[in-house]
């Protein structure tokens, strides 16, 4: 049996490829080239657009600060994203033609925060005990008597106590929705950012 030379070329060259090829998309790089460092449900971040946020927002930070920087990415592109589907369900269409830049998903991020904390559910019994916990807060001056006099808990203190307390909560919330959107889209992170 005779070894063809050409055709046997042509094999191994086919079988590099294709380990190539294999090899390439496990470690999360793309036929494209592009490196994935976290993909979801109809969600990828790659390495460019790492790069292009660390530009934009965090341009001196070094490698010990990349987690840090991935951990922000994430939730200007998940509340970005959720904005974006809450303005559809209310058939608000997009005003702007195109991919949305970096800084208009920050924009968006932080205008989906500002309606969670507008929209974020504080019962009556907490604001009471909040009004009854920190009279000193509250005080108006001295009742006839010696006593304390307090200001009434009427709707603009209730609004203003629920302000308060949803803003000590604030970094709270917005992890607690953020680690919902990472399960809602099921995001894991593939590879170590550069």
């Amino acid at each position: 049996m005779l070894l063809d030379i050409g055709a046997f070329i042509k094999a191994v060259r086919a079988s590099l490829l294709l380990v190539f090829f294999v090899a390439a998309t496990a470690s999360g790089v793309e036929a494209g080239g592009e490196r994935v460092i976290a993909e979801g449900d109809g969600f990828r971040l790659t390495q460019k657009e790492f790069d292009d946020y660390r530009s934009a927002i965090a341009p001196d930070t070094g490698p010990a600060d990349n987690k840090a920087l991935l951990s922000a990415i994430l939730r200007y592109e998940l509340l970005s994203r959720e904005y974006a589907e809450k303005q559809k369900g209310m058939g608000v269409e997009p005003q702007v033609e195109g991919p949305a830049t970096i800084e208009m998903k920050v924009l968006a991020a932080k205008k989906y925060i500002q309606q969670i904390l507008d929209d974020y559910p504080l019962p009556e019994d907490v604001i009471v005990s909040y009004y009854r916990s920190y009279p000193d807060k509250f005080k108006t001056g001295n009742a006839p008597g010696g006593g304390m006099s307090l200001l009434p808990l009427d709707d603009k203190l209730k609004k203003e106590i629920r302000f308060t307390i949803v803003e000590k909560k604030k970094d709270k919330i917005i992890e607690e929705t953020v680690q919902n959107l990472m399960s809602k889209y099921h995001i894991k992170i593939i590879n170590e950012y550069q």
